[in-house]
């Protein structure tokens, strides 16, 4: 298949995110998936470009025909055709595809503007999920999260969902995500990692690290001995009647 100039700007930018994902340290090994609707660009109904099974983010920069490829889902969703990539039709999509085909089929269901779903482990994020209090009442999450960081405010006002645990790459995972994902942007899947939508790659990243950034700031303060403080109710509002 001819890979066009606007398809070959998306695969760069999913490699060039994949690469920050590994500097961050949030893709261990070969953690991690994305995909992206990509049906506009390559003008078939159903277009999806997503990380191959297995495939290490720190690769996708230096052979993204290797870790990347393109494929058109079936009608069932159980099945697909390949169009590009995936290694020269050796490799399978993500193991985590349940989720991005439902979160796909979602989006396009509710015609959201957004095009790109990607899985991430980010290390406070995942933290915080380890800890009784936060990892079942996601008020309480969100709560520490909106006093930590003014940016939160700014950035996710409806805070991040939380996805009770479930046993990676299965239906249950997809269905607690998108349970999730009706009333938020990033949701944190408990004790494995993180999910966003976005408009586009740098959207999704973005959201993923200004929660990351409010997790870290709360963590860091209790690991130096000291006690939280956090914003105010009243400095949170000053921040949401300024920028929201």
């Amino acid at each position: 298949m001819r890979i066009s100039q606007k398809l070959k700007k998306v695969i760069q930018d999913v490699a060039e995110v994949a690469q920050w994902l590994w500097m961050k340290g949030w893709a261990e090994q070969n953690a991690g998936n994305i995909s992206v609707d990509v049906s506009d660009i390559v003008h078939i109904q159903r277009c999806l470009l997503v990380t191959v099974a297995g495939s290490r983010m720190r690769d996708l920069i230096k052979t993204p025909a290797k870790n990347l490829m393109l494929i058109k889902p079936t009608g069932s969703g159980k099945g697909y055709t390949l169009l590009w990539g995936g290694n020269g039709g050796k490799a399978r999509p993500t193991s985590e595809i349940a989720s991005h085909l439902a979160v796909h089929a979602l989006m396009r269901k509710e015609q959201m503007s957004q095009k790109v779903f990607m899985h991430t482990h980010p290390t406070h994020l995942i933290a915080l999920s380890h800890i009784p209090k936060y990892s079942a009442r996601e008020k309480m999450l969100n709560g520490l999260l909106f006093s930590s960081h003014p940016e939160m405010a700014i950035a996710l006002p409806e805070g991040i969902g939380l996805a009770p645990y479930r046993c990676p790459g299965t239906k249950g995972l997809s269905t607690v995500t998108l349970a999730a994902l009706a009333r938020h942007r990033v949701v944190l899947w408990e004790k494995h990692g993180c999910a966003a939508i976005g408009d586009n790659i740098f959207q999704a990243f973005d959201l993923i690290d200004v929660a990351n950034k409010a997790a870290a700031i709360y963590l860091l303060c209790r690991a130096s001995g000291n006690k939280f403080q956090g914003l105010t109710a009243k400095q949170i509002g000053d921040v949401i009647k300024r920028f929201v």
